[in-house]
């Protein structure tokens, strides 16, 4: 999907470190015990929203989006949350991880998924579109896709 990026986001790494030296370990959230238990509690429950929403979704998942024979739409458990709960728990997870790190490389990195996650939003539902038609439109208008009633 894409072929590139990882030269682009290699590139782009090193320009922001010869540009602006010690930007990426510059320290962002401040550290500590409270800090890191609560940073590690929000990457444990953001790791367990993604495995539920990945048990839930049963045979329908695939590491690409391809539409099986008896393939649903799944609205039910944490799809009934958001669109893509797996990506909610990985995003959750990162950012519970940047807490824990606390320097703005890991806030570049969360960034860097959170960018990743809505070109493959777009392009699964595409298919989920063509194949589920009125019944995906309704569900989209309904339940967001990454955070529940904002995005």
């Amino acid at each position: 999907m894409f072929p590139c990026l990882p030269i682009v986001w290699i590139v782009l790494w090193l320009v922001i470190s010869i540009l602006f030296p010690g930007l990426l370990f510059l320290q962002i959230v401040p550290g500590g015990t409270l800090t890191g238990l609560v940073g590690i509690a929000i990457t444990l429950a953001g790791l367990g929203f993604a495995i539920w929403a990945r048990i839930h979704l049963g045979t329908n998942w695939s590491g690409q989006p391809v539409i099986r024979i008896d393939h649903t739409l799944v609205q039910s458990g944490p799809y009934r949350i958001v669109r893509n709960p797996i990506y909610t728990g990985i995003l959750i997870a990162s950012i519970g991880s940047t807490i824990v790190i606390g320097e703005f490389w890991a806030l570049a990195v969360t960034i860097i998924i959170l960018v990743v996650f809505i070109a493959k939003i777009r392009n699964e539902e595409e298919f989920l579109l063509e194949e589920f038609g009125e019944s995906f439109i309704a569900y989209k208008q309904k339940v967001k896709a990454l955070i529940p009633f904002i995005l």
